[in-house]
């Protein structure tokens, strides 16, 4: 429960100015652009191992079992690490989305008397 609240009040940190809120929307868009680049990175990574990995199935008879199961745990880190970078991408992109909101309609800045919220 705990990791759940600290999740949502990071989500809903109220920033200090107007130029904050501008500095987060642009920092989370820089953060999304890099998870794309990451993401294209390990999924093509998990599909070239799991290529090598059919292609070592189908072979001539010889016995590629360790070389087969590197190319598998290749493609299952690079799928995974896509996920994660999936993950990570939406989470930016909704901190992003409510901080332009922010930024737009002019509210979400915490009071200078009761600091971080």
């Amino acid at each position: 429960m705990f990791v759940v609240e600290t999740f949502l009040s990071m989500l809903f940190v109220k920033c200090k100015s107007r130029g904050e809120q501008l500095a987060v929307v642009i920092g989370m868009l820089v953060l999304i652009a890099v998870c794309v680049g990451i993401g294209k990175f390990l999924l093509g990574m998990g599909e070239a191992g799991a290529d090598t990995f059919i292609e070592m199935s189908a072979s001539d008879g010889h016995d590629h079992s360790d070389f087969q199961r590197g190319s598998g745990e290749v493609a299952i880190y690079g799928y995974a690490g896509a996920a994660l970078c999936a993950l990570l991408g939406i989470i930016f992109a909704i901190m992003a989305g409510i901080n332009l909101v922010r930024f737009i309609t002019r509210t979400g800045l915490a009071d200078h008397d009761a600091g971080w919220s």
